[in-house]
């Protein structure tokens, strides 16, 4: 299958949600190694990336909720289901936010987690309300592959970028 054909394909939204979450409960219980005056003491950093991977999962599975063919009640009680474990998260940032203040890292975090919010909020309002402009506008090519590298390369970024300046400042 060559790469348009894959990015036509129902199930990519399916198969990239599963996959980041997946990747979210293999990176929660991540430790590293942090040096603290002679002492070499391991802290647990899996829950810094696990959130965030598995929130712009579950918007991706929003997405591909939105555009499948079945009955409209279920498809409105699948996206309640996604939404729920997003908010969540969301609530766990806002958490943090207040708890350490001072961090700019936090607000990061805090942006990264309202990110998949607001699409599957978006994605459920508007199939609520318009299911044919939702689904006309995901059959377009470039909007599907923009999103898809978006919902694939932001939690990714995020976690390389961090697991390497814990692995260059540790």
């Amino acid at each position: 299958m060559r790469f348009s054909g894959a990015l036509n394909s129902r199930h990519l939204f399916l198969y990239s949600g599963f996959g980041l979450i997946l990747l979210a409960f293999l990176f929660l219980p991540m430790r590293t190694a942090v040096m603290i005056g002679i002492d070499l003491d391991y802290y647990w950093i899996g829950w810094i990336f696990a959130p965030v991977m598995g929130a712009w999962g579950l918007a991706s599975l929003a997405l591909w909720l939105s555009e499948f063919s079945m009955s409209r009640g279920r498809v409105l009680q699948g996206l309640s289901l996604v939404c729920v474990p997003i908010y969540f998260s969301l609530a766990f940032a806002v958490f943090m936010v207040i708890y350490v203040r001072v961090n700019w890292s936090w607000h990061l975090f805090f942006a990264l987690i309202l990110g998949p919010c607001v699409i599957a909020s978006v994605a459920a309002i508007l199939y609520a309300a318009k299911k044919q402009k939702l689904a006309y506008s995901l059959k377009n090519q470039r909007t599907r592959s923009l999103a898809f590298i978006a919902l694939i390369a932001v939690p990714l970024l995020y976690t390389v970028i961090f697991l390497l300046a814990f692995t260059i400042f540790s």
